[in-house]
C-alpha cells in the first residue's frame, strides 16, 4: 500500500505541469526578516496596487507608500506621498508636487524591488497599515514593535 502511495506520489510531480507552463499563484507575504516567521500570505494578482501607511515619526502625520504587484514576481515602487509641515524635505524628484491641504506627492518612481523592509514601530507611534484593493490589515496590531517587517512576492506553481 505504501509502495503504491509512493509511486502515486511521484507520478503526480512528474504529470504537474511545472515552470512557465504551469498556472502561478502569487502571494503577497508578510514576514519577520530576522526569524523568517510569516505573519501574512495573501493571494494578489500581477498589476494590483497595494500601499503602506504609517505616521511619519517626526511630524506624527500620516504618509505612504504606493506599490505594484508585477507578473514576474517583484514591487514596483510607484508613488510615495503623505501630510507634511514639510520640515526639511527639500525633495528633487521631477514627480514632486504639494497637493491641497498640506499633502505632497512624488509620483513616477518606478523603482522595481525585490522586497519592501521596514522597522515596525508601535501601534500608537506609527501604526502601520497594509493597504489592499479588498481589505485593510493593521500590521501594527499584530506585528511586535522593533521587528524588522519584510513584504515580499511569493511565487506557487501549480
Amino acid at each position: 500500500m505504501l509502495r503504491n502511495f509512493a509511486c502515486l506520489l511521484v507520478l503526480c510531480f512528474l504529470v504537474l505541469p511545472t515552470g512557465a507552463g504551469g498556472a502561478q499563484t502569487l502571494f503577497l507575504q508578510v514576514a519577520d526578516l530576522k526569524d523568517g516567521r510569516v505573519y501574512y500570505r495573501l493571494p494578489v494578482r500581477p498589476e494590483i496596487t497595494f500601499s503602506i501607511e504609517f505616521l511619519h515619526s517626526y511630524d506624527r502625520l500620516p504618509c505612504w507608500d504606493l506599490y505594484q504587484v508585477s507578473g514576474d514576481g517583484t514591487l514596483i515602487y510607484r508613488r510615495t506621498g503623505g501630510r507634511s509641515l514639510l520640515n526639511g524635505q527639500g525633495f528633487f524628484y521631477e514627480g514632486f508636487r504639494i497637493l491641497p491641504g498640506g499633502t505632497w506627492e512624488i509620483d513616477g518612481i518606478n523603482e522595481i524591488r525585490e522586497s519592501i523592509l521596514f522597522f515596525m514601530g508601535s501601534k500608537g507611534d506609527a501604526d502601520h497599515r497594509l493597504i489592499l484593493p479588498d481589505r485593510t490589515i493593521e500590521l501594527s496590531g499584530k506585528i511586535e514593535a522593533g521587528r524588522i517587517v519584510k513584504i515580499s512576492i511569493q511565487q506557487c506553481h501549480q
